[in-house]
């Protein structure tokens, strides 16, 4: 039965049964959440950096997956909500997310957002020379208000395609900068940012990252270190073994990253007058937290290719449209011996539509296919094309089902529209 339906084992007919009473209550295709593993992942995480290095906490990305569940749950383990828009600083404060533990990145602040973040006593980390003059504007207009900022760094690592985010690092314009927020009245300069995100995620790519912001980190703050070091995020997250053959080589565990950034912090600093370390993980901690639960609408054959037809698009599992099979298992009513090769389509009307290529089994009409590892930006970006993206449900055998998000109607989908 998929993971994030906590049930216990059972016959497949009953698995078929009890997915037959969720879809007349939620509707043909539907998201399950697990908050238990988000729980676990994010500790484990959090436990492999520590015990190499104690004073390491974590930001959780809200974009990655901004499903209250999860941001709530992020802020009950003592986690930073690390956003890149109002819209997410909001949903944070309203979470009940203490000022001082939001961190705001981004490249596209607007003035209002700097001006209601930096009053409010939220970090803000700079994102270039044009940003930092909005907040040098505001710092001539507030005087008296304790600003909290830190900069983000763009670093040339070696076989990675440079950034478009950050200000050069090391550079004289970084250096002029560090120079000038030193010298304001009632304005905290916390550390540095940087961010990687490479398909490979290997640990030597951290490994490099590290070493350069501790070398940066010297230069900029030669008679103490700062307050805390950003290094973002991009990791793996836990994957079955089956998803792992989409990538070359051994897939790193936590504890490699721990290893590969965490030890050299410890090397250079130990404990005494020591910067935080700071890893802001979304798919690393949430993307096996989700599935997908939908049917098969109709089944048909096209020049000697079978195709199944499903209740869900692409954008429901995998909006990036990445070629990759994500894990699947396939709830029948009977099963039968009648396997054959298909192409498990959506049901929009593009040609690329294709959710799993060559998935080898009996499928009927009515059946249900779940997908697993779909937590990682599904929810925030499903658009509403043709279908209104569908609900997200829980389920734990010691609580109430409770739907975590319903399914937009035509009437609120069509609200903000004019007629």
């Amino acid at each position: 039965m998929p993971t994030s339906i906590d049930i216990p084992p059972s016959s497949l007919a009953y698995k078929y049964k009890f997915l037959s009473r969720l879809s007349t209550q939620f509707g043909d295709s539907f998201y399950t959440a697990n908050s238990k593993r988000f729980d676990n992942n994010c500790t484990d995480f959090l436990h492999a950096f520590q015990f190499e290095y104690p004073k390491t906490n974590l930001g959780y990305s809200y974009k990655t997956n901004y499903l209250p569940l999860f941001c709530s749950n992020a802020n009950k383990l003592g986690l930073y909500a690390e956003v890149v828009s109002r819209f997410e600083l909001n949903l944070a404060l309203h979470l009940g997310v203490k000022a001082e533990n939001i961190i705001f990145n981004g490249p596209a602040k607007s003035f209002a957002d700097i001006k209601f973040a930096l009053e409010a006593g939220i970090q803000i980390n700079i994102d270039s020379i044009d940003e930092f003059k909005l907040i040098a504007k505001l710092r001539n207009s507030n005087p008296n208000t304790v600003f909290n900022l830190g900069i983000r760094c763009n670093f040339e690592l070696n076989n990675i395609a440079p950034s478009r985010f950050g200000i050069m690092a090391p550079s004289e314009e970084l250096q002029q900068l560090v120079k000038e927020i030193n010298s304001w009245s009632s304005t905290h300069l916390k550390g540095l940012h940087t961010h990687i995100c490479t398909p490979s995620k290997r640990v030597e790519e951290y490994s490099e990252m590290i070493h350069k912001v501790i070398d940066l980190a010297d230069q900029l703050f030669p008679e103490s270190p700062p307050e805390q070091l950003n290094l973002g995020g991009g990791f793996f997250s836990r994957m079955p073994e089956s998803l792992k053959q989409r990538w070359k080589g051994r897939i790193p565990e936590f504890g490699d990253y721990a290893k590969a950034i965490a030890q050299p912090m410890w090397a250079r600093y130990g404990s005494d007058n020591s910067p935080e370390l700071i890893l802001e993980p979304g798919l690393a901690v949430v993307a096996d937290c989700m599935e997908l639960v939908c049917r098969v609408t109709a089944l048909k054959q096209l020049r000697n290719k079978n195709i199944a037809i499903v209740s869900a698009s692409i954008y429901d599992i995998k909006p990036t449209k990445n070629t990759a099979n994500l894990p699947i298992e396939v709830i029948t009513e009977e099963k039968g011996d009648n396997k054959q090769c298909w192409d498990i389509t959506g049901y929009t009307c593009m040609e690329d539509d294709i959710l799993y290529r060559g998935y080898r089994g009996e499928l009927n009409v009515g059946d249900f296919v779940v997908f697993s590892n779909v937590g990682a930006y599904t929810l925030v970006l499903n658009p509403p094309f043709i279908k209104l993206p569908p609900p997200v449900i829980m389920i734990e055998n010691d609580k109430p089902i409770k739907e975590l998000r319903s399914c937009d109607t035509e009437t609120d989908f069509w609200q903000s529209f004019s007629f």
